[in-house]
């Protein structure tokens, strides 16, 4: 900035044959430049999804009992559209001690920012009695006339193999022991099946980017088809994560930090070592202890210290605590952190 006014300065003759107004212009018009420079630089580049992200995994992690309130926080950067699935988090917790009237709150938000209400209906049965039943029902009617019928064939009919195949029904019983060959046989099965669902998979995401339930009318589960297709080290897996990163970018997919996961469960499942233990708090399995809060940052995660002090796990050797960026929560009262 110095040297700019001083080149101006220096240059001022060039100047006096512009009117004041072209004068006043063209140093709101660098000021402006400056300032939003300026403005960039400090905020490290966040966006409505990485405040979600980080505030989602900082309320996991809270050993304060502000879950409810960091979560509420977490949400009010989504869409309304996102937030159904959130909020029945929150419904969730108050469930499971039992305070059903704050249960019904939060699932009564859930539906309505869209929500499968039959899920509530035979999980949460106490907490669903003290919602308003009736206008539950017509919201519920409401979604299943938007049922893309073709999405919904095509996703049942996968995710019905998809989770046979793990479950050994798709052979029949045998009296035997699992032999070496049928074990060969559900892996082959395996395989094929999974390369099905990578195509499912990406015909969803070129069609649909990461598809709400308001907006397909039902409770897809593509988390479980994208656990199968990304524990392989292969194309398939490749593109899953990459795809996952421009869905991320285009705030279609909010969750980052469970890209990250990915990779480190792949990494494990693979070669018993990660990047950052973001799978499972497998701490002793990450490769460079100095560098893993560096990356559990960029992947919007809380540090390993606190995730660590929630769980009660042990620290690696060599891990190496680093301090959070500067604003990384995006709200001031939790600027402490």
């Amino acid at each position: 900035m110095i040297r700019f006014l001083s080149e101006l300065s220096s240059r001022k003759h060039i100047y006096k044959i512009a009117e004041p107004d072209s004068i006043q212009l063209f140093f709101m018009k660098k000021t402006l430049l400056y300032l939003s420079l300026f403005i960039a630089t400090n905020s490290h580049g966040q966006s409505n999804c990485d405040c979600f992200d980080r505030l989602y995994n900082l309320a996991n992690v809270d050993t304060n009992h502000r879950y409810a309130e960091i979560m509420n926080d977490a949400i009010s950067f989504l869409p309304k559209e996102q937030r159904g699935a959130f909020y029945r988090k929150i419904g969730s917790h108050y469930n499971s001690s039992k305070n059903y009237d704050s249960a019904a709150i939060y699932y009564t938000k859930a539906v309505e920012c869209g929500y499968d209400l039959d899920v509530i209906v035979r999980t949460e049965p106490q907490s669903y009695m003290r919602m308003d039943t009736s206008r539950m029902k017509k919201l519920a009617e409401t979604y299943r006339q938007r049922i893309d019928i073709e999405l919904y064939n095509a996703y049942i009919g996968q995710i019905t193999l998809d989770q046979a195949v793990r479950n050994n029904s798709l052979l029949p019983d045998s009296n035997e022991d699992t032999t070496y060959c049928r074990q060969r046989l559900l892996t082959s099965i395996e395989q094929n099946i999974d390369k099905g669902t990578f195509h499912f998979l990406k015909w969803v995401f070129d069609n649909y980017q990461y598809p709400t339930f308001e907006q397909v009318g039902f409770d897809m589960n593509l988390w479980a088809m994208v656990l199968h297709v990304t524990a392989y080290e292969n194309h398939d897996a490749d593109y899953v994560l990459k795809k996952l990163t421009e869905l991320n970018k285009s705030g279609s997919f909010p969750e980052r930090s469970q890209i990250l996961f990915l990779k480190d469960r792949q990494e494990y499942q693979n070669h018993r070592t990660s990047e950052a233990g973001a799978f499972c708090q497998y701490y002793n399995s990450i490769r460079y202890g100095n560098k893993a809060d560096s990356i559990r940052y960029e992947y919007n995660l809380v540090s390993l210290k606190d995730e660590a002090n929630k769980y009660r796990k042990a620290l690696p050797a060599g891990y190496s605590p680093q301090p959070y960026p500067q604003n990384y929560f995006c709200l001031k009262k939790y600027s402490g952190k």
